[in-house]
């Protein structure tokens, strides 16, 4: 058993997936973060604490009102939009909130770190997908066993050690996932994990695919998509 919390169909789909993927040189399998890694939304709670701590430089006056109103329109841009208003900020001041941030943060799944740890030790490269700020979510990462260096994210260019509004693309939502996991990483992931329709391109686009849910927030329409597919569930 690799966790209390894994439930035996979903660990049996895991063997077997790893058993029957093909043996390469690099083999990988992609992780959403939020929801999926962790309980929570840490891009959020990030962008709520930068805006509480009076640390933007020029917010609008409700910036978790705007964000919301953002997401309601286009999620990916909305999501951008979070690291957009971070514009002004030094990189690596934000950085290092972002470590210390990451370190609090109380919601980890020891349930997906063993399953991470499981596909590591297959020799299978681990990666974090997630349409939150790449700061923070690489800031996590180690958390979950996950280099730095395998984390992709919504990015904003950096001039002159100062965080700018320039997005760096494929947002890293939806179908921006799949184009980010082709450009950066170059191969088609062995297995895929995730919680939300935010994934589900990514979850399409992987030889195996693997669902998140919660129990106390149900996402049922995934849930039930999820069954029509035939993809392995487990509920935290």
């Amino acid at each position: 058993m690799l966790h209390p919390t894994i439930a035996p169909a979903f660990e049996t789909a895991l063997e077997k997936t790893l058993a029957s993927a093909p043996p390469a040189p690099r083999r990988v399998a992609v992780f959403d973060g939020d929801n999926t890694l962790w309980d929570g939304d840490i891009g959020e709670a990030f962008l709520r604490w930068l805006a509480s701590s009076g640390h933007l430089v020029d917010p609008p006056a409700d910036v978790w009102g705007e964000y919301e109103r953002r997401v309601a329109v286009d999620r990916s841009a909305g999501y951008g939009w979070a690291v957009q208003v971070m514009a002004g900020l030094p990189a690596d001041r934000v950085a290092r909130w972002a470590a210390a941030f990451a370190y609090a943060w109380p919601s980890w799944r020891a349930g997906m770190r063993a399953i991470l740890d499981r596909i590591a030790a297959a020799g299978v490269e681990t990666w974090l997908v997630s349409a939150s700020s790449a700061l923070v979510v690489r800031a996590a990462a180690p958390f979950m066993g996950i280099p730095q260096d395998r984390v992709l994210g919504m990015e904003v260019e950096s001039s002159g050690g100062l965080l700018t509004d320039r997005l760096i693309r494929p947002l890293t939502c939806a179908g921006g996932k799949v184009e980010a996991i082709r450009r950066t990483i170059g191969l088609r992931p062995v297995a895929a994990f995730g919680d939300s329709f935010g994934d589900l391109e990514m979850l399409e686009d992987a030889s195996a695919a693997f669902v998140v849910g919660q129990r106390s927030r149900p996402n049922a329409a995934f849930l039930d998509l999820a069954a029509v597919r035939g993809w392995p569930v487990n509920v935290f």
